[in-house]
């Protein structure tokens, strides 16, 4: 009896290491699925060099616009006086310069034909660089009156969607010591998805250039892996990807990202 007792310990024991054995050698099941968080593809918030009160505002939140449109412009009148002023004394320098040219290429000639002194052909060289001089100041005070209305005027720098407007008609807007953003614009045509990842999980996507995700509703979309690297802000891996959504998605909207299987990633 004693033996036999002994017999059916021993193989008690025998399964339990088989079945500990067993447990160690299964792997471990393994998460599929990590939650991304949904944003814009591209947000830029826009401000001007200049400052001054804001003159008019030609877009609302929600229009969309095309690369180059005008969002909106600062006061430019006393930009548009040194441009007038400017353009006025270009006219006026241009003219004396035409005389100065005539008057020196006279002098030249009589020089030549020695009727006149070396001084008094000096002296109309003198005139003609002076001349010269003030057109080539009047051009560059144009250019300048020029640079200064286009730093009044906010276009748009890509086609997109206006998110946020950060001014009102009349405000006054103050960019010598910080540039103040007036407007956000995005472009809505693709949207970015951002998941952190755990260390076995980062090394595993190495090399995979797209991943699935799915929405609430079950649908879903291949994403482009556009970067795989540590999160500046913590330090911990992560995954960015982009899609062309073909639904009205919003920013932090939380999706599933769907992680290939093992033997897909090998």
């Amino acid at each position: 009896m004693l033996k036999l007792c002994w017999k059916v310990l021993l193989i008690c024991c025998a399964m339990l290491d088989f079945a500990y054995a067993e447990s160690l050698i299964a792997p471990a099941t393994e998460q599929k699925t990590i939650t991304a968080t949904l944003s814009w593809g591209k947000q830029v918030d826009l401000s001007l060099p200049a400052s001054g009160k804001l003159a008019a505002l030609k877009v609302k939140v929600g229009d969309r616009v095309k690369a180059g449109q005008i969002l909106l412009s600062l006061d430019q009148r006393a930009e548009k006086a040194r441009l007038s002023a400017a353009l006025t004394l270009f006219k006026h320098t241009k003219s004396a310069y035409a005389e100065a040219k005539r008057e020196a290429e006279r002098t030249q000639a009589l020089y030549e034909q020695t009727l006149i002194s070396t001084h008094e052909w000096q002296v109309s060289q003198n005139l003609l660089a002076k001349t010269l001089a003030t057109q080539e100041d009047s051009k560059a005070r144009i250019s300048q009156a020029k640079v200064a209305l286009d730093e009044r005027v906010l276009n748009a720098p890509f086609a997109g969607r206006v998110a946020q407007i950060h001014i009102q008609a009349g405000q006054a807007v103050n960019n010598q010591c910080q540039s103040q953003a007036l407007l956000t614009l995005i472009d809505d045509k693709f949207m970015s998805a951002t998941a952190a990842l755990t260390l076995a999980q980062w090394q595993k996507l190495q090399g995979i250039t797209a991943l699935q995700l799915q929405l609430a509703d079950k649908s879903s979309y291949q994403a482009e892996v556009v970067q795989s690297g540590l999160n500046p802000q913590n330090n911990t891996p992560q995954i960015n990807m982009h899609f062309t959504p073909q639904q009205r998605l919003l920013p932090g909207t939380q999706v599933e990202l769907i992680l290939p299987a093992i033997d897909s990633m090998n």
